[in-house]
Formats: C-alpha cells, structure tokens, sequence
C-alpha cells in the first residue's frame, strides 16, 4: 500500500514457486505489476500454468492475504488512477469485490468523461468526500470543459477557459480576478487549479465597500498568495483586474520607503526627526509644500509616522539625495519586471528638491498598485523579505481531491532585519493614536497600519490604506484603495468606513479561525499617546491637488 510495487516483485518472485505460499504470491504480483504498469504474465490469471506443478484454477490464484479494495482507494487517494483502474480491473477477474464509486471517480480524473456519466445515475451511498465531489461532477455540465477553479480550500470557483470566466452560483463576479483565466491558459494541462484566492477572506472584503468605490488586496505576507483581490461592481464593470492594474500615486505609505532609504543612506530617522519641528509648511526649491496639520516638535519617528508629516519625510528624502531614493523605490519593486504582477513605477524620476520632497512623501513622482500597496505592508510584516505574489497554489484533479502544490517562489530581501522594529512600531503608533485611529473597530484583532491620500485631476481623490495583521504573528497584509471622491475630506471619511468594516470582517474571521493569539489588544478607551493638531483648512492647491499625503 506504500506504493513499492516494484520492491513487491521481487520479493515475490521466489515465493511463486513455494506449494504453500505460491497462489498468494501470484495474485501479489499480479496486484503489483496492475500498481506498477508491468504488462501482466497473461491477459487471464487463470490461465497461468506454475513450473512446480499443475493447480486446479479455483486455487492458482489466491488474493485473500491482500486487501485489494484498500490497495485500490491508496492508489486513488495517491493520484495513481491508472493504477487503480488496472487494479479495479484485475480485482474484478480475481472475484474481489470493488468500490464502483472509485472507479468511475478514476475515469474522471483520467479524462475518460463518457464512460463516468454512464454511470450519472450510480447510487453512491457512501457519505465521503468523494462521494460529494464525484455527484456534484457528474450533475453540472458547466464543469465538463475547461479548467475548474478552487479556492485554497477546494471550494468550487468555477471553470476557465482561454477567455471566458464561468463562475459558481453562489460566487461574486467582482471577488474573482479575471487575471484567472490567463493562469488557467498556463497550467491547462491540469484537470483544476487551486488558487490562492480565500472565499470568505474575498466575500468578506467585497461586503466591506458599501456604496464606495475602490478596490481591496488581502496577502499572505510568507508566501505572497494572494487571498483576495476584489473591487467594488463599478469598478468591475470597467474591466480588467482592477487590483492588479490600476495605478494610482502611493502617497504617504511612501513614506516607509524614505524611513528605510534614510537607514541606508546612514542616518538613524528617529533621531534625525528627533531635532526636527514643524511648522505645517516648507520651501524646497523655492516651492512651498505643506502638511495637513501643524504637528510642531516630531519627537521621533512614531509621532512623525502617526501624524503623517510631509516635511519630515521630505526633508529625510532630500538629505538621502535623489539616487539613493531612486534606488530604495526600485528595491521594493518599482520598475521592476519580475514578477507577473508588476505594479508599481516611477514616473518622474529628475526635478529639483521639491520635486525630491514630493518623490520622499509618495506623490507626482510614483505609481503604485493596490497589489503591490499591500506588499508593501507584508514585507514589514514578513520580516523584510517581500514575497513574489502569485495566484495559483497547486495543480489538482478534475474533483479538487489531490492538490499538487506549485513551489514558492523565493523572496528578496528588502528591509534588513534589524530596522523592522522600529518600523513596526511606527505602523502600530498609526492605528494607536495616529491618522488610522478612528480605523480600528474595537473587539477585533490588532492590526498595524500607514495611511495615504493624494488626487488626480483626471480620477478625484483616493486613499491607500496598507497593513498587517494580527500584530505579534502577522497572518496577512492588506491595502484598501477608496477612489472617485472629490475632496480629501470625503475620500478620507469613506476609507474609514469601509476600512472600519473590512476589520470588523476580518475580526470575526480570525476569532474563528484562532489567529487572536496576541495578548494584548488596542483599546478605544485608552488615552491617545500621540496628539494630532488641530488640521488646517483652505491649503488645498489651486490644481485640485492635495497638500498632503496623509
């Protein structure tokens, strides 16, 4: 049952002779060439003569020592299902009863379609996973061509093929990426595939958005599968997969970019912003740029991140200088090319040093998507390794019954270890007392975060939010990007809200599913350890522009 079907032969081989032990003998390694695929002594065992001496064919043959049916379900339950036909098939001419519901699920899984709905109407009384998977195959024509899709857990999705997308009943257009069907394209071969996607993570991500318009990415921060990458329905009917190819700027989740270009470049940001003060505005190159409140001495880079200043960021920005800034984007994937879900550029790379201090704070210079926004947040939280996204886990059947997992592919260091502490920290200050404290629902699980907002004359204003969550042992990392509002007020209010629900969601999720190991969580009732200043009004730039990324 282990499979060796060829170390079986050979042990038995001298045992075919023995008076006592030979009809057993035979019918084993009759059992091992069906399970091997060695051509068989004879087309009928029955008709093999021993060279010892003549046996009656009632006795020539005795599988009772075997297990056969046993033999025939590890075979099945292995991928083998050749094997187990042959077996099956064998089983039958020794008189050995069989389980007919493996066999017609084996013609499934070989492809042999029309000889297993022959039997559409076979009574498979056996309350098993099989049993299910094999009934529903055989009573829904939508599965017989294409590729079927799962979800990691084996859920059905629906079927693929080279440009059509025909999903379940029970699953939402808008929480399946239509990137699918081109990974379907690639692994055709396969009778289904198991992708990444998490049904309740995605269902639970789309109620989330309300009457708001965006898109929402859930990651798994080891691994880069991604869990859920849905949009609302507007954002669906425009096509394509909007999670994956809509840029948009960063805005100020950039700015734990130019913390850690700071790091290298030399500097500590904690004490570099430690003697800075804030005065709600800057002139760079003679161009003033402003922050959305006046946050006065920074204190360090927690209350620097919290508050999201721009003149901390951009005045660390320009001290790392222009390459080195560059050269910290494209460490985290900007201009890259590697993966298939490139998403993320730099548009303006030369300018002046307000141009430098808008590249440090996440606007006019970067864009980014909301795929690649909430990798960013799993490379904090994955130790500083980003991960290679991706959107298949494994090959499988035609049943969903015997995944063949894809390798991971393997991360870059992005981050060195020793400074993802203190970014850490900071994203945790964010949701404390910082401009996603109004974000976190209480009695949900501890999430740290970066927020983000910038516009566009051509699209309205938007907002990033990016995090990870739980704190002490990070289970996934997320970006919610909000679109089409007008002022930076309202796009602001919606990212609360809906970000507000996606946690609560995601908080009931994981009570369920026992992530809420961390043993102290952020309480609502507790005093705030960072003060926001009062925000300034009337700084919006005449372009419509914001002034700040918070």
């Amino acid at each position: 049952m282990s499979g060796r079907g060829a170390e079986a032969l050979e042990l038995l081989d001298d045992l075919q002779r023995s008076p006592w032990t030979g009809s057993q003998a035979r019918a084993g390694i009759e059992l091992a060439r069906a399970l091997t695929g060695e051509p068989d002594n004879t087309s009928d065992p029955a008709d093999v003569h021993p060279v010892d001496r003549q046996l009656t064919p009632e006795d020539r043959f005795d599988a009772s020592a075997f297990p056969v049916p046993l033999i025939i379900r590890t075979a099945f339950e292995r991928g083998e299902f050749s094997a187990a036909l042959r077996l099956t098939e064998l089983a039958e001419r020794l008189g050995v009863k069989t389980v007919p519901m493996l066999t017609v699920a084996s013609w499934v899984e070989g492809g042999r379609t029309e000889q297993a709905h022959a039997f559409a109407g076979l009574d498979l009384q056996v309350p098993s996973k099989v049993a299910r998977r094999l009934a529903h195959h055989l009573e829904s024509p939508e599965e017989q061509g294409g590729v079927l899709l799962r979800d990691r857990s084996g859920q059905p999705i629906g079927t693929a093929s080279a440009d059509d997308l025909k999903l379940a009943g029970h699953v939402h257009p808008e929480i399946v990426p239509r990137a699918v069907t081109a990974a379907a394209s690639y692994h055709r071969p396969a009778g289904s595939l198991r992708l990444t996607l998490d049904l309740e993570l995605s269902e639970a991500a789309f109620q989330a958005f309300g009457r708001y318009r965006g898109s929402i990415v859930i990651v798994e921060p080891q691994t880069g599968e991604i869990l859920a990458a849905v949009s609302d329905r507007r954002t669906w009917r425009q096509g394509g997969t909007a999670a994956f190819e809509q840029l948009r700027e960063p805005a100020s989740i950039a700015k734990l970019i130019t913390t850690t270009a700071a790091r290298r470049a030399g500097y500590v940001p904690d004490s570099e912003l430690r003697r800075m003060y804030c005065r709600g505005h800057e002139s760079y190159s003679g161009q003033m740029l402003y922050c959305p409140v006046i946050v006065g001495r920074l204190r360090g880079l927690d209350r620097a991140m919290a508050t999201s200043c721009n003149v901390a960021f951009a005045n660390l920005g320009v001290r790392v200088g222009r390459e080195g800034m560059l050269a910290e984007f494209r460490r985290y994937g900007f201009d890259s090319n590697d993966t298939p879900f490139a998403g993320a550029r730099i548009v303006q790379a030369r300018g002046d040093d307000r141009q430098l201090a808008d590249l440090s704070i996440g606007l006019e210079a970067t864009e980014i998507t909301p795929l690649h926004a909430a990798m960013l947040a799993a490379t904090v939280a994955n130790d500083g390794v980003m991960s290679q996204p991706r959107l298949v886990a494994a090959e499988d059947g035609r049943l969903g019954l015997h995944p063949r997992s894809i390798p991971t592919a393997p991360g870059r260091r992005v981050i060195e270890p020793e400074w993802v502490p203190e970014l850490r920290q900071a994203m945790e200050a964010v949701v404390q007392g910082g401009t996603a404290q109004r974000v976190w629902p209480p009695q949900s699980f501890p999430v740290a975060m970066k927020t983000g907002t910038a516009s566009d004359p051509r699209y309205g204003f938007h907002v990033n939010y990016i995090g990870y969550g739980p704190t002490t042992n990070p289970r996934l990392a997320f970006c919610v990007r909000i679109t089409d509002r007008p002022t930076s007020n309202k796009v602001r209010y919606a990212a609360r809200q809906v970000t507000y629900q996606l946690l609560r969601n995601l908080g009931r999720i994981a009570e369920r599913r026992g992530w809420t190991d961390e043993p102290e969580q952020y309480s609502t009732d507790r005093p705030s350890t960072i003060r926001l200043a009062q925000q300034t009004s009337g700084r919006e730039r005449a372009t419509g522009r914001p002034v700040a990324a918070r």
